[in-house]
């Protein structure tokens, strides 16, 4: 459960701003924090928020959204992460998101 959105939401403003400089340190780091599964987990909280937090939680998507999105911008990045098998996040996101109820 996310205690609190807006320090999740400053934190993930954070990676954006960093990864849009897209130094190539930065992004080997990105690399090997291995955040993807952790972006998923975010995206997953979608089923267990309140009606209340409805709202939080998708800002929280959007940036999770452009994170991704500007990460696998990247030739490199794509690279790694199809030779590490760091996809399979993604695919189980993917995956959860067809099978949820709506």
């Amino acid at each position: 459960m996310i205690q609190n959105y807006e320090v999740v939401e400053a934190i993930l403003n954070d990676i954006i701003k960093v990864m849009e400089q897209r130094s190539e340190a930065d992004l080997h780091l990105m690399r090997k924090l291995k955040f993807i599964p952790t972006l998923t987990d975010i995206c997953k909280r979608v089923s267990l928020c309140t009606k209340n937090q409805i709202k939080s939680i998708g800002k929280l998507l959007s940036l999770v959204i452009r994170i991704v999105n500007t990460f696998c911008s990247n030739r490199e990045n794509r690279n790694y992460m199809l030779q590490t098998n760091r996809l399979m996040p993604l695919l189980e996101l993917f995956i959860w998101c067809l099978n949820r109820t709506t």
